[in-house]
């Protein structure tokens, strides 16, 4: 993906990503970018809802069907799960994906929100396909997955993690507990430590003072752990917007 934005000519307004096992809506790049161009100057990126190719549900959650989106709402945990965006180019600069992370897609996303807020259209635009072993939806315990799953909190939290400490402190808690959650499934003591002891301080619950204890626990019994709770196939939200 970074490669792709590197890619973009000059003449490129407006950019989006369509994985290879998602499928557009018809019309739905005509709808979303007459809403961009309508908008003009007061939106970062426009918003489509998507669905669950199999099930038809509805991958994306947000309090409203319509309407602005804005910087807050997703430094709070109100925007989450898959959507579909379509961002004006010029608003880019250097932003880019952390290339080490297992998703974390949010820490581009949230970035141009900060600059301009969002239009989310009252369209489903996208199907995205959740079949194959091969998504970021999939949950494997090896120590290289996990460390790309920590990747991708770290990136979200390097990018508007101060910003939110301040507006929404609870939610930054709850990001920082699963920081500590995949550093320490990765082995990476360190920064499993660190993201625990943030997490009590700012969303004192009984997960994030247990994740202290995980935190000092070695990783490869975590990972046994896990793999045998979990069973054979587990499966978790891989998200495109939120966190």
């Amino acid at each position: 993906k970074n490669s792709g934005l590197d890619a973009l000519d000059a003449s490129v307004d407006y950019f989006c990503f369509l994985d290879s096992d998602d499928a557009l809506a018809p019309g739905a790049l005509g709808a979303m970018v007459q809403a961009l161009d309508a908008a003009g100057d007061d939106c970062s990126q426009v918003m489509g809802w998507c669905v669950d190719a199999q099930t038809r549900s509805v991958t994306g959650r947000f309090d409203r069907r319509t309407g602005a989106v804005t910087y807050h709402d997703a430094l709070c945990g109100r925007l989450g799960g898959d959507f579909l965006h379509l961002a004006r180019r010029d608003l880019l600069g250097e932003i880019r994906f952390e290339p080490r992370a297992s998703g974390g897609e949010a820490s581009l996303w949230w970035q141009l929100l900060r600059q301009r807020p969002a239009l989310l259209i009252d369209q489903v635009v996208l199907e995205v396909g959740r079949a194959g072993g091969d998504r970021v939806s999939v949950v494997e315990f090896s120590r290289a997955s996990a460390l790309r799953r920590m990747w991708a909190y770290e990136a979200v939290l390097a990018a508007v993690g101060d910003d939110m400490r301040s507006e929404c402190p609870r939610h930054f808690g709850e990001l920082e507990v699963e920081l500590a959650k995949w550093a320490a499934l990765g082995g990476d003591g360190r920064r499993a430590r660190q993201a625990a002891r943030r997490a009590v301080r700012y969303a004192p619950t009984p997960r994030s003072l247990a994740m202290n204890a995980v935190a000092l626990t070695p990783a490869t019994l975590l990972r046994r752990l896990a793999g045998a709770r979990s069973g054979p196939a587990p499966q978790a939200e891989a998200s495109r917007s939120g966190s």
